[in-house]
């Protein structure tokens, strides 16, 4: 009889222990599968990242073919809201609404071209003229003012011709016309003194030169009231943009002709006694 009752406890905790034993394996197995799941959740997620990130490359490409991820920084991005290929001055922005006085730094400034004025800035006849025309040759390279990138590249026939708009981190745009070819693209950053294209006299144009003009917020500013031209260097290191002597073109052009008779002859005055002062 003790026999028989020892066989049994015997055969009970065999049986638990092989009941234990089932099931430690069904709770490994279990922890596999939970692991092999979220393992092939976390592939899938990163397949998803993957086509994204292709898709957003993809994108950038087609929108600018040139594109790189370093190409990704706006100059002076504090300054303007926008940044478009599709307008030389998408910005219309009024004189008024400009800060009182801001400082632009022109330390960097390389020369476009190293000659002389061959037309200034102001009225034309029958229209306002909204640069410096600077003497050149056909094929001559033309340089990049400051560092900065192309905002924009393109044909006018009636005007421009073969023309580059580059933003600067100082925060002008400047402006390069009749060009007889473009060597840059669209958002492409470049160095002061970089080669943008080369002099010609396509557009509206009756010879060779470059037309250059300098604006802030899409005014333009008289390039001689920055840069000493007979010296190919900036008047002063710093620039202050104030409303009243940077744009009195924008009164002047608007009043009666005696006062932009006025205007001419100050500006007149202005270009006789100019010195280098740095």
């Amino acid at each position: 009889m003790k026999k028989v009752f020892l066989f049994t406890l015997v055969w009970l905790f065999m049986c638990g222990l092989a009941t234990e034993s089932v099931s430690a394996k069904k709770r490994a197995k279990a922890k596999h599968v939970y692991h092999k799941e979220i393992a092939a959740v976390d592939d899938v997620q990163r397949q998803i990242n993957a086509l994204n990130s292709l898709m957003q490359q993809k994108m950038q490409q087609e929108e600018d073919p040139y594109a790189t991820e370093e190409d990704t920084e706006v100059p002076a991005s504090g300054v303007y809201e926008t940044w478009t290929n599709r307008r030389i001055n998408p910005y219309m922005t009024p004189v008024a609404k400009l800060p009182d006085s801001v400082r632009i730094n022109l330390s960097q400034y390389v020369p476009p071209v190293a000659t002389f004025i061959t037309s200034h800035f102001g009225m034309r006849r029958y229209r306002f003229h909204y640069g410096t025309d600077l003497k050149l040759n056909v094929g001559d390279p033309v340089h990049a003012a400051f560092n900065g990138k192309v905002r924009i590249t393109g044909y006018e026939a009636g005007g421009y011709g073969n023309y580059v708009v580059i933003r600067h981190d100082n925060g002008l745009e400047t402006v390069y016309g009749h060009l007889s070819k473009v060597l840059v693209h669209e958002n492409q950053p470049l160095k002061a003194g970089d080669v943008l294209g080369l002099g010609g006299s396509t557009g509206h144009s009756t010879g060779p030169h470059l037309h250059f003009e300098t604006r802030y917020l899409g005014n333009a500013i008289n390039p001689e009231k920055l840069f000493d031209f007979a010296y190919h260097m900036p008047i002063n290191d710093i620039y202050v943009i104030r409303k009243a002597s940077s744009f009195d073109y924008q009164y002047a052009k608007g009043a009666h002709s005696s006062a932009y008779k006025k205007y001419i002859a100050k500006a007149g005055k202005s270009h006789k006694s100019k010195r280098h002062r740095r």
